[in-house]
């Protein structure tokens, strides 16, 4: 309370304004005159040695504060003295990272303060060893990965309002919040975590049921027996992602059948939609070229839905200080998968008559 007052009383206005007379001169005779001038202030020294309750209760809060971070730290508000507090707001930090440049103190003092504690569970978080299931092996836990790989897009749904295009029902949110925390999943629980799931795949013939499911989205479905989850989910996530952006005024299309129409046979009948026969992307957008914003080209793009395995989430990937290393080291494979898929329609090509 006593910052937000001084505030009001300094003599200069916030930036960009000219220096005008404070709103409180009256408070002049507990601060001081000028005692908030820039560069000659003193600021909160002699309030601080005024002996008053306020006072000592507003320096005791503040070396508690400074208390939460191990002492003093090197930058941020909490750097400075409770007597200088509050000074070289939105220039304690500039040579930090991320640092927060607003000249409110509170705002300043609540960021560095969860900084912090972000920092604290991050290096508790990576202390958690890896876990081994049942026809998985050993994989990270669960609460690292999410932690680890949640980028801001995947953040995104937490504050997000429903809309036409994202409806989740109860039961979904409720597992999609599972996911963002790394938690036991409540349709895992509910079906029986331990019992058996079936998989197309014979490497896969002892999978069993995990706290968070991950054994429903890898199962391979037997073929003609199911709809293909996989390709119902990789299709709805296709036609919202790039329809977004179509309809943010990136120009482009799905699916682009034909690209390479001169170049490979065609399809035979139902196989175009069977076997995606081709080279088909998800998408082609105008995107900036590489190296010159202002001029745009057609880009190709792929979308990968990536599940919980040890080919995709290793602890190496999610120990990385970076954000999303799984996800990055799949995208890494697309251009090389492609060029393989493109030789062997070549091969192909070339051994039919």
């Amino acid at each position: 309370m006593a910052v937000d007052a001084a505030r009001g009383a300094r003599r200069e206005s916030p930036r960009f304004l000219p220096p005008k007379v404070g709103s409180f001169p009256s408070l002049a005779g507990l601060f001081g005159g000028g005692a908030f001038d820039r560069d000659t202030g003193h600021r909160f020294a002699r309030f601080l040695a005024s002996g008053l309750q306020v006072a000592d209760t507003f320096r005791s809060h503040w070396l508690a504060l400074q208390a939460q971070l191990g002492g003093a730290p090197d930058h941020g508000p909490l750097s400075l003295a409770a007597a200088d507090a509050g000074a070289r707001l939105g220039a304690v930090d500039d040579e930090v990272e991320d640092g927060d440049r607003s000249p409110r103190l509170q705002r300043a003092l609540c960021r560095q303060l969860e900084q912090h504690e972000v920092a604290q569970l991050d290096a508790a978080l990576r202390l958690l060893p890896p876990v081994t299931l049942a026809g998985f092996g050993l994989i990270p836990d669960p609460r690292l990965s999410s932690w680890a790989e949640m980028c801001s897009i995947g953040r995104g749904f937490v504050s997000a309002l429903p809309s036409r295009g994202y409806q989740p029902t109860g039961p979904e949110f409720c597992e999609m919040v599972a996911t963002y925390l790394g938690a036991p999943s409540p349709l895992a629980t509910a079906l029986g975590v331990g019992r058996p799931v079936r998989s197309a795949r014979r490497s896969q013939g002892s999978l069993l049921l995990d706290p968070w499911g991950f054994a429903l989205t890898a199962a391979f479905e037997p073929a003609g027996q199911s709809a293909g989850s996989w390709r119902v989910h990789h299709d709805a996530l296709t036609h919202l992602f790039y329809g977004d952006a179509m309809r943010a005024g990136v120009e482009g299309r799905t699916e682009p059948h034909g690209l390479f129409a001169d170049l490979l046979p065609a399809p035979v009948g139902h196989q175009r939609r069977a076997r995606r026969e081709g080279l088909v992307p998800d998408a082609i957008l105008d995107r900036p070229r590489v190296g010159a914003d202002d001029e745009r080209c057609p880009h190709l793009h792929d979308l990968k839905i990536i599940h919980m395995c040890q080919t995709r989430y290793t602890q190496e990937h999610v120990l990385q200080a970076a954000p999303a290393q799984c996800a990055d080291a799949r995208a890494d494979l697309v251009h090389g998968g492609y060029l393989r898929h493109a030789r062997a329609l070549d091969a192909r090509r070339r051994a039919r008559p």
